[in-house]
């Protein structure tokens, strides 16, 4: 792995493209760590470059020297494949994905409906199931599609939002990983709870298809998945309210994005199980979507 070396004088960082190496400067000899564009570490034992999931040797076979760890989802691309033969849309920087814990089929059933709606056909939900029962959550071109170009404005915003709490990084660059219970009509979880690491589809299902403008089903699916990464990133774990307002923040803006609206940071609240938000069209005119929550599933009416 890289090493640093010190002198009597200075060190400096210089940026290039894609990566960051460090350079140390004496009597005008330099050494500098070495760091190619793909913004990955070289392996100086090895002489290979490490991904996360498995190494790559750039100077000779420029290939894989093992075979993607899902590649039995992907029974007709080469195993020593990267992103599907199509890395200009493509991305795949660790090989790891969020880990989702669903209770009762419903709740699966669902939220595949609830993503792949949201992708136009192009993309699609692919949950791939661990060892402890979780699955682990990615979106993956759907035959004959992968293009983002054919998707319209909301639906390019849904996967671009999917992709950044699927593929989101710690502070140090590791692979954020962060586990979710996804439930189907449970009263403790309206839409999503911060503090139990929840969501409920048979709630987000309430809301309107992505195109119809409002509350959406994809808008608020984004809405707690990036709360829940955001958590993540913060180090919180289930149980912690710490940093919920942050999170929140964070979440409604990329909601905006998805449903092509500005949704009031602040929700109205009506008394007892009955809360009002408010969301700004494009043309200025406000939207109200009243929400009961004193049912199993709630009731949206807007």
């Amino acid at each position: 792995m890289k090493k640093d070396v010190f002198f009597d004088t200075f060190k400096q960082k210089k940026h290039v493209a894609y990566c960051s190496e460090d350079v140390h400067t004496h009597n005008n000899y330099t050494i500098s760590a070495s760091c190619s564009s793909n913004g990955k570490e070289k392996d100086y034992e090895s002489g290979f470059h490490y991904f996360g999931a498995r190494y790559y040797w750039s100077e000779l076979l420029t290939s894989w020297l093992s075979v993607d760890p899902m590649a039995d989802k992907y029974p007709n691309i080469s195993p020593y494949a990267y992103c599907s033969w199509n890395p200009v849309l493509l991305v795949d920087p660790d090989g790891e994905k969020p880990r989702l814990k669903f209770h009762g089929q419903n709740s699966m059933t669902t939220f595949e409906n609830i993503v792949n709606s949201g992708l136009g056909g192009q993309f699609y939900a692919n949950l791939t199931k661990n060892g402890n029962g979780s699955y682990t959550f990615d979106i993956v071109p759907a035959k004959g599609g992968g293009d983002v170009s054919k998707l319209n404005v909301h639906q390019q915003a849904f996967y671009n939002e999917l992709r950044d709490c699927i593929d989101s990084k710690t502070r140090d660059g590791k692979e954020l990983n962060y586990d979710i219970d996804v439930y189907y009509g449970d009263k403790g979880v309206h839409t999503g709870n911060y503090i139990k690491n929840a969501i409920d589809v048979a709630d987000m299902n309430q809301f309107n298809e992505l195109n119809a403008g409002g509350a959406t089903k994809q808008g608020k699916m984004i809405h707690e998945l990036t709360e829940q990464c955001k958590k993540a990133y913060m180090g919180n774990t289930k149980g912690d309210r710490m940093g919920y307002e942050y999170c929140h923040r964070f979440a409604i803006e990329a909601e905006n994005k998805v449903n092509g609206n500005q949704r009031s940071p602040k929700d109205e609240g009506k008394g007892g199980h009955i809360s009002m938000q408010t969301y700004t069209l494009p043309n200025g005119r406000k939207h109200n979507v009243r929400i009961s929550t004193n049912t199993a599933i709630i009731k949206v009416t807007q």
